[in-house]
């Protein structure tokens, strides 16, 4: 068994990488979805029923039911999560925005270099989240919603994950010398903490022992308080506990100041110059629709919440479009100094989030979302950004074009010129009608037809945009492919002057997962096609990507998971103990 094991690693282990592509070719880049879900409870027999429904409860049943599936394993990061051998990640996200402490289950698709390969990725593990809660709670009438906040206003949804040349010459010069004079910094960190948790466990030990040599320790263990089971000396702990916590966040700041710094000046600058006025704008083919708490009807929830440009995002409670807040958490969050986190960070190309995007079942909107971002990143990447617009105020552009359904409203660019989402939307797609001519020699012939198919489908979506008010043919195409249209036109045929309340359920039953869903239930009544074929849709949930490090992740999983005890996985790397007792990595890159 020992020798067919180390055989099959050497396979691997031998095995030559693809080569690379060319020096630029289109729709190359890694890409993914990274989703949390919301949960409707529905009707429950009973009020303590809703104590089965937390996150930690929901993952806890969920874990044993996709292994009957695929295999999977731990996260060396984060207990509450595993990853499976089709490339994708399963776990809890825990903020300071979950209610009670709790937390979301949170969905991550695998890298992949096809925007519609993307799509099916995720539309199986829509398929699997519904199909889990259906099978594992038949007597609840639970069911999920994949939207962007609930109807108190907690944020939740999904990022866009892209792989981006964060920059080049001397800006990427720059870069490095900064991530060199961060070093220093990140040592003394490290050795604060140090002597800061080892004063904390001196501090806290005489209390723990206390509380273990109490004779009431198991019926304190077992008391339930307002829905949570507590550590028996959780008081007895908390005054040392809040004044680590402030400390280490105290220490964090200098670090975090100076990287947020580095990055606004040197990472992503082409990026955030040009992609400004597509991204305010980009709303009108993608947006889910929303009704905030006033009542105002937005074409995006997300764009309700941007406030600012770029950001770690909750680190400082910011709403950033591109969020860098990963890199920060991968150079501080570990427990034990991390070097090869920090050297990553010299790499030219790095994953950025964009949190723009809302989260949806409707997967074309998704597709779109993704592969017209995807072009644009080329455009940019490419040096091909003459006569793109650049506005004036990015952020005032994308709240005042989100508030606007009839498309009319104009922004103004740094030349003074007047253009309206529509204009925008369609400047960029010549642009890049313009780049897939360009590029069709350097470019794989697959990627060709999937630039030239996301070009005709968004042109066709901003044609029957501009003609909404006046042609029947276009209202109708557009209801099942265009979120927000297809939100504002059931709620305009809702009872006349309908409350708030009224038009807050249309908007989050149009998301549920199931069949009862608004949204499932408008596309079949329209018989709007499917996207994704079934054949994609099986390989999707078997396989991992194509041309992916998650290819290299997979196989390791389906081959040692279940071997070696201590397997453990991260996004870019695998680690286990082999027969010999030696600690063995393997990095997916």
């Amino acid at each position: 068994m020992k020798s067919a094991v180390k055989k099959r690693l050497n396979i691997w282990r031998n095995r030559e990488r693809p080569t690379s592509a060319s020096s630029f070719s289109l729709l190359s880049r890694l890409v993914g979805i990274e989703t949390e879900y919301g949960l409707y409870l529905g009707k429950l027999k009973s009020p303590e029923l809703v104590h089965n429904f937390s996150a930690f409860d929901i993952f806890e049943k969920l874990v044993p039911w996709l292994k009957k599936r695929l295999p999977l394993a731990s996260s060396s990061r984060d207990l509450n999560r595993v990853f499976l051998a089709n490339g994708a990640c399963i776990g809890i996200e825990t903020s300071a925005n979950h209610r009670d402490g709790g937390g979301l289950i949170e969905v991550a698709t695998p890298e992949c270099r096809s925007p519609l390969e993307l799509i099916a990725y995720q539309t199986v593990l829509d398929g699997w989240m519904t199909d889990s809660l259906r099978e594992l709670n038949p007597d609840s009438d639970a069911r999920w919603l994949k939207n962007s906040s609930d109807a108190q206003g907690v944020t939740y949804g999904q990022h866009e994950n892209y792989e981006v040349r964060i920059a080049s010459g001397w800006r990427l010069a720059m870069w490095r010398i900064g991530l060199l004079v961060m070093l220093p910094m990140l040592g003394v960190y490290r050795a604060l903490v140090a002597v800061a948790t080892i004063l904390f466990m001196a501090c806290s030990r005489p209390f723990i022992a206390r509380q273990k040599s109490s004779p009431n320790l198991k019926s304190i263990q077992g008391q339930e308080t307002n829905g949570s089971l507590k550590p028996p000396f959780h008081s007895k702990l908390e005054p040392w506990v809040v004044p680590l916590a402030l400390f280490l966040r105290w220490i964090h700041w200098p670090i975090a100041g100076y990287f947020h710094a580095l990055i606004w000046m040197f990472a992503m600058v082409p990026h955030r110059r040009w992609m400004g006025a597509f991204l305010a704008s980009r709303s009108i083919i993608e947006g889910s629709g929303h009704i905030d708490r006033r009542g105002r009807f937005w074409l995006s929830a997300r764009a309700s919440q941007i406030n600012t440009e770029i950001g770690f995002g909750r680190y400082w409670n910011e709403r950033p479009i591109f969020i860098t807040g990963h890199w920060l958490r991968n150079l501080l969050a570990d427990q034990s100094w991390n070097f090869e986190a920090w050297r990553a960070m010299f790499r030219p190309k790095q994953r950025i989030q964009i949190s723009i995007g809302d989260s949806t079942p409707n997967e074309r909107s998704q597709y779109l979302r993704i592969a017209t971002t995807s072009l644009v990143l080329d455009l940019i990447e490419s040096g091909r950004t003459q006569g793109l617009p650049r506005l004036k105020k990015s952020l005032l552009g994308l709240k005042s074009l989100a508030t606007d359904e009839s498309l009319l409203r104009t922004v103004i660019d740094d030349r003074g010129i007047p253009w309206t989402a529509l204009d925008l939307q369609r400047q960029f797609a010549g642009a890049v009608r313009l780049m897939i001519t360009q590029l069709q020699v350097s470019t794989p012939a697959s990627r060709i037809e999937e630039s030239k198919n996301t070009l005709a489908a968004w042109v066709e979506t901003l044609d029957h945009l501009q003609e909404s008010d006046s042609e029947t043919h276009s209202q109708k195409w557009l209801l099942g492919r265009v979120d927000w249209f297809s939100k504002r036109w059931l709620m305009d045929r809702s009872a006349a002057n309908a409350s708030w309340a009224v038009l807050k359920k249309i908007d989050l039953k149009f998301h549920e997962m199931d069949n009862r869903g608004y949204f499932k239930q408008l596309i079949r009544a329209l018989d709007v096609p499917q996207l994704v074929n079934p054949a994609s849709l099986s390989r999707a949930s078997r396989m991992p990507p194509a041309n992916s490090p998650a290819i290299r992740r997979s196989y390791l999983i389906r081959e040692f998971a279940d071997y070696y005890g201590d397997f453990s996985v991260d996004w870019n790397e695998v680690r286990w103990t082999d027969d010999q007792g030696k600690s063995q990595r393997a990095v997916c890159s």
